[in-house]
């Protein structure tokens, strides 16, 4: 018959609870994961034009790839905790963060939301007047040859022509224009957080978007809007 004693005083009872070693230890191979796609990352952000060397910006995505479903597979594998879901969000954010500095060479998108947030600054609507139009000169810059259909009235909406503006206001550089998508990019994965438990899965799937290579150099480097709509969606 087996009788069950209490730990001797001092003993750490936390020693003997080999769930929470597990878990602990799954941190591990994730952050080996990241550590390797950020300094990937690193990489990219020295290439600087992306365009101009984008044979060697093919080769580092698709071993972003194979580190990204490395990264999958292993979410799936674990039991998730706080400490992985805060793994998840911080890496993520580092990567993105990583290729905030990137001038748009991938897309000429940023340059668009600029100048029609400029235009709204000077108190016209962008939805009657074009980037090309005569009278529109004046607010040609640097920027202006790289603004993409100057031909053409915008096809944003509302919601994003507002964002455009307030970006404009507060931060004016076509860099800086990625900042607010980064930001709902992020939102997206928080709210995955919240959302995935409710339907029964595990929060550490949002690790399928927050470290997907084409969300990150989308949003991060080309600064494309799409996350907006995603995270409304």
């Amino acid at each position: 018959m087996n009788h069950h004693h209490p730990p001797a005083p001092g003993t750490p009872t936390t020693a003997v609870n080999p769930g929470h070693r597990l878990r602990l230890g799954s941190l591990f191979p994730l952050v080996l994961v990241a550590g390797a796609m950020e300094l990937l990352y690193l990489w990219i952000l020295r290439l600087s034009n992306l365009k101009e060397h984008v044979e060697t910006f093919i080769l580092l995505v698709l071993l972003q790839g194979i580190l990204y479903f490395v990264s999958v597979h292993l979410g799936e594998k674990i039991s998730p905790s706080r400490s992985h879901l805060v793994l998840v969000f911080v890496a993520a954010a580092a990567f993105r963060l990583t290729l905030f500095p990137l001038y748009p060479s991938l897309s000429d998108d940023a340059y668009r939301y600029r100048w029609e947030g400029k235009a709204q600054q000077a108190g016209y609507n962008p939805y009657s007047i074009r980037p090309s139009d005569p009278g529109m000169s004046f607010l040609r810059d640097e920027t202006y040859p790289s603004v993409s259909g100057p031909g053409y009235a915008t096809i944003y909406g509302p919601l994003l022509e507002e964002v455009f503006w307030v970006s404009f206001i507060l931060l004016g550089k076509v860099v800086a224009m990625k900042l607010p998508f980064i930001l709902f990019d992020l939102g997206v994965v928080l709210v995955l957080f919240r959302l995935l438990p409710a339907l029964r899965v595990s929060p550490l799937r949002a690790l399928v978007y927050a470290w997907s290579p084409l969300t990150v150099v989308e949003f991060a480097a080309s600064g494309h809007n799409d996350s907006l709509p995603v995270l409304a969606f």
